[in-house]
């Protein structure tokens, strides 16, 4: 599975419109509306159904995401591939207001350097979902600032 986008952070928005599954792209699979349903809920809950199933904490499954994060932004991605990546927001791909932390797609090339895949055509329902993700962000921002 490549190509998967999470917009924003904690899973809030995962985003399987540009997937590519097995070298096929997830528009192509039989099914693929009921599966990205799934896959939402699934990537929402993660944490919670890895506590219930290992009966313990999902750290290790934290810390292996951790390992691949870290392998792309210094190996480099694959052609043709993005990751998800939370970066300083400042760089005004889609439309996402300065100063946050928030999970975009990147081309990570290699060396720590990286830049934020840019021109992603996004769903009417995906750009509302987006907004409503910053909005969330900004709130929590807001009420840091306040503290």
């Amino acid at each position: 599975v490549r190509n998967v986008v999470v917009w924003g952070c904690h899973a809030k928005f995962p985003d399987v419109d540009h997937a590519v599954i097995k070298g096929k792209p997830f528009s192509e699979i039989p099914g693929g509306n009921r599966l990205n349903e799934l896959f939402r809920k699934e990537m929402q809950t993660r944490g919670a159904s890895i506590v219930k199933a290992r009966k313990a904490s999902s750290a290790m499954s934290t810390a292996r995401a951790i390992v691949d994060h870290l392998r792309d932004l210094h190996q480099g991605t694959r052609l043709g591939e993005f990751v998800s990546m939370g970066v300083w927001s400042d760089h005004g791909a889609y439309s996402i207001a300065d100063s946050l932390v928030f999970s975009v797609p990147v081309v990570c090339q290699g060396g720590g350097k990286y830049h934020v895949y840019k021109g992603l055509s996004l769903s009417a329902a995906s750009q509302a979902k987006l907004r409503q993700v910053e909005a969330e962000m900004l709130a929590e921002r807001d009420l840091a600032d306040r503290k």
